[in-house]
């Protein structure tokens, strides 16, 4: 008998195992007595050598193996040679599969046609956790998402910038310069996500998954909201309070988050799952150990949709106001990605997939779209809009100044000729005249088309305001522009 070999000179390695020794605490104290006689008895050096030197176990008493008396009998030298390794009881649950397992696969390479190398990887293989990582030794998909994440967040942090630029102003009214910030590093929360599940899983990391979701959705939604409530087509109270108190307004949803989030992290509701791949590449899993802990993540799940189902019934309601009807259709498009997205992602969540490259790389993607979708839709078209469009807003405001300086004194000029009074005033009077008319039979017909649908119930006026194009907004106040495409038309645009 011999040690097995290693791969470097000296090195080499023993499997040590035992036997689990117990005593009933329930026993009367006469008996617990008698048991502890009795393990003094059994592990006393006497008894030890003996079962030694007759070769009917292997002692850990190592000053055994340098008693001459001993070492007469047995090949002291092997066993003070020995590096002893523990068995892999932690890892498999089933220590006999495993040696079966193993046995099978170096039959592979001793009677087969297996490479050491193959064999050895598929041994690794039964024990081995993979997981993604920075490291290329396994898979590059790791490094790739990393680089895709920082990327994309550096971009839309960058791009930040172009709401301090005059020029572009005009584009982003919208949202506040700071709720426009709010909602990109939201969409920088949620795309964290996918990298938050990246090295050796633990249970603290599983806890930053619903974290960061929460506060990244409220981060992206409750903004939106905010512009909705103010831009409400009828004049009540609350839109006027949220317009002067929108800190105040937004805090409440950030103060349901910690309360929910702290929850999350006292009771601490998720556990590691070993998932283990048949002749496959074994890796582990976030669950959730309780069913309360079930309860307060469907919790935080029902918050998000309540604050995404009110954002959908205001943007109904406001669905024809001009002043926020491209923005509405672009926000409802991101919403109803985001709702898509989610409910995959959530649908993922219940079901196994026992290759932890795609477990990874479809949840990342599902993330990946849900913010790049955000993105583009709410705040994307308008920095490509900004692009096109863009104008010296000094330049623009000099020339409307000047074309107001001209026509006052072509009115002035016009005021001093007598012949000409009458003629103009009448037909000023005239013009004002048809364009009351037309107002006023544009306005009759619209007052004849909603009035169809003013009756006393709620519905009848959601539908009334959902056919509204002006209406009352606390947001109205704003500059008139001039539009350099057309000298007769001018455009309000608040800033």
């Amino acid at each position: 008998m011999a040690i097995l070999p290693g791969h470097m000179e000296g090195i080499s390695g023993a499997t040590v195992s035992g036997y689990n020794m117990g005593i009933n605490k329930f026993i009367s104290e006469e008996n617990i007595n008698a048991s502890i006689v009795f393990i003094n008895f059994i592990f006393s050096r006497e008894i030890q050598k003996h079962y030694v030197e007759n070769n009917m176990l292997s002692t850990g008493m190592n000053q055994l193996y340098k008693d001459r008396e001993v070492c007469e009998k047995i090949d002291c030298e092997l066993y003070n040679s020995l590096q002893i390794l523990s068995k892999q009881t932690n890892i498999t649950f089933n220590i006999d599969e495993y040696n079966e397992k193993v046995k099978s696969i170096y039959n592979k390479f001793i009677y087969g046609n297996e490479s050491a190398e193959m064999v050895l990887k598929e041994i690794e293989d039964i024990t081995k956790i993979y997981y993604i990582s920075l490291s290329t030794e396994d898979s590059y998909i790791g490094l790739v998402a990393f680089i895709v994440y920082c990327t994309t967040s550096a971009l839309m942090i960058v791009s930040l910038l172009f709401l301090f630029k005059e020029d572009y102003t005009p584009f982003f009214e919208f949202l506040p310069t700071d709720f426009w910030i709010i909602t990109i590093l939201g969409e920088i929360l949620i795309l964290s996500i996918g990298i938050s599940g990246m090295g050796q899983l633990k249970e603290e990391l599983c806890e930053l998954k619903p974290i960061f979701f929460s506060f990244g959705y409220t981060f992206i939604l409750v903004p939106l909201l905010y512009r909705l409530i103010i831009n409400f087509p009828e004049e009540i109270y609350f839109p006027k309070w949220v317009y002067r108190h929108r800190y105040q307004f937004f805090l409440i949803f950030i103060l349901i988050d910690f309360l929910l989030n702290s929850i999350v992290l006292l009771i601490s509701p998720f556990k590691i799952k070993t998932i283990n791949v048949k002749d496959g590449q074994n890796f582990n899993k976030c669950i959730i150990r309780s069913f309360f802990g079930q309860v307060i993540l469907w919790v935080q799940v029902f918050y998000i949709l309540i604050i995404t189902i009110i954002i959908l019934s205001l943007s109904f309601i406001e669905w024809n106001l001009h002043a926020t009807f491209y923005d509405i259709r672009f926000l409802i498009s991101a919403l109803y990605i985001d709702i898509l997205s989610s409910a995959i992602y959530l649908f993922l969540e219940s079901i196994t997939i026992n290759n932890y490259l795609s477990y990874y790389v479809v949840r990342g993607s599902i993330l990946f779209i849900m913010t790049i979708s955000n993105y583009s839709f709410l705040y994307g078209y308008k920095l490509f809009s900004a692009f096109l469009k863009k104008k010296n807003l000094k330049l623009v405001f000099i020339k409307k100044i000047n074309k107001n300086f001209v026509d006052e004194s072509d009115n002035s000029r016009e005021k001093s000729a007598p012949y000409n009074t009458n003629t103009k005033i009448e037909g000023n009077v005239s013009s004002m005249n048809t364009l009351d008319d037309q107002n006023k039979s544009s306005t009759d017909y619209n007052n004849d088309e909603f009035r169809s649908y003013r009756r006393n119930s709620i519905f009848s006026k959601v539908l009334s305001y959902h056919y509204t194009t002006e209406g009352y907004s606390v947001n109205d106040i704003g500059i008139q522009i001039y539009d350099e495409d057309n000298e007769d038309k001018d455009n309000s645009i608040s800033i």
